[in-house]
């Protein structure tokens, strides 16, 4: 085309008639406008969806299935963070998980904007209530509870050969 001519216009489709398809349930809950005035009003992002942190043994081998189910999840969860945060991840959720795991990159994602909550682990051997603890039998003292165990005769003579 040379230089100076003008494209010719692209036809557009036909209107649509009729009742609009779209779903509008969710409208409110994802309208930018009012996701900015619910910041504005309590100053927190509350469309993010908050979940409890995970722990436990991963070292057991997983499936192709479940590593790919675990891989759309985690990425998932990414797309749902505020876009600043993401950029400060260069866009990339394995990134984020790199600065997650080392104290400076959380404190740069912090510094990003990402709600950042301090959560200590589970101890992993708790010690059990005392309404677990084991009970004496019914009249007996717990010092007579436990049976008893016979020590050894001792030898008078030592054995010689």
């Amino acid at each position: 085309m040379p230089f100076g001519t003008r494209r010719p216009r692209l036809e557009r489709g036909p209107e649509p008639k009729g009742k609009n398809m779209s779903d509008q349930a969710a409208k409110a809950h994802t309208d930018v406008r009012a996701i900015v005035a619910r910041y504005t009003a309590s100053g927190r992002l509350d469309h993010l969806a908050e979940t409890e942190p995970r722990y436990g043994d991963f070292s057991a081998p997983v499936d192709l299935e479940q590593a790919m189910r675990i891989t759309r999840d985690a990425e998932q969860r990414f797309r749902e963070l505020p876009a600043h945060v993401k950029r400060a991840c260069g866009q990339d959720p394995v990134e984020f998980l790199r600065k997650l795991s080392t104290r400076e990159g959380v404190a740069e994602l912090a510094e990003a904007g990402l709600p950042i909550r301090a959560v200590e682990p589970p101890d992993p051997f708790p010690t059990p209530p005392a309404s677990l603890e084991p009970a004496s039998p019914k009249g007996t003292p717990p010092a007579e509870a436990e049976p008893k165990t016979a020590e050894p005769p001792a030898d008078p003579s030592p054995v010689s050969e």
